[in-house]
C-alpha cells in the first residue's frame, strides 16, 4: 500500500511538472485569420460604436490584413534555415499597418476617426505582451528593472 502511494505521488509530480512546463495556455495554437479579424472588429466596433455597414466593411478590412499577416509569418517561418532580414520584415509590417489604418479611417466619421486615433495611441502605449500579443500585463508599480 505504501509503495502504491509513493508511485501515485511521483506520477502526479511528473504530470504536474509537464503541464507547468508548457506555460500558461498550454499548447495554444495561433488563432485563425477569421477569428483574429472577428476579435479585432468586435474590439474596435464596441469602442467606436459603429453601425452595421461600417462593421461589415471593418471585418472585410481586418480579414484582408489578417490573411496578409499570416502569409508574411508563414513566409518567414518557411525560411527557417535562411537569414531573415528583420528590418525589411518590420518595414513590411509597418507599411501594412499604415495602409490598414488608412482603409479603416476611410469608413469612419470625423468623431470616430478621433476615437480610433486615441484607441491606437492607447494600444501603442501598452506595448507588446509576451508571445507577440499587444497590451501590458504588468502593473504600473510592479515593473521589472532594466538590466
Amino acid at each position: 500500500m505504501k509503495t502504491f502511494k509513493t508511485v501515485a505521488v511521483i506520477a502526479l509530480l511528473i504530470i504536474g511538472s509537464a503541464s507547468y512546463a508548457q506555460g500558461p495556455g498550454g499548447n495554444r495554437q495561433m488563432r485563425s485569420t477569421t477569428d483574429r479579424a472577428k476579435m479585432e472588429t468586435t474590439r474596435v466596433s464596441k469602442s467606436l460604436e459603429l453601425d452595421s455597414v461600417q462593421i461589415a466593411k471593418l471585418f472585410a478590412i481586418n480579414l484582408k490584413y489578417a490573411q496578409m499577416d499570416s502569409a508574411t509569418i508563414s513566409e518567414m517561418r518557411g525560411n527557417a534555415g535562411a537569414q531573415v532580414d528583420r528590418e525589411a520584415l518590420m518595414q513590411k509590417i509597418r507599411t501594412s499597418h499604415e495602409t490598414k489604418d488608412a482603409e479603416i479611417n476611410a469608413i469612419l466619421t470625423k468623431d470616430q476617426k478621433a476615437a480610433y486615433k486615441k484607441l491606437q495611441e492607447e494600444r501603442q502605449q501598452r506595448g507588446p505582451r509576451p508571445g507577440g500579443q499587444s497590451g501590458s500585463r504588468e502593473e504600473p508599480g510592479n515593473q521589472r528593472p532594466d538590466m
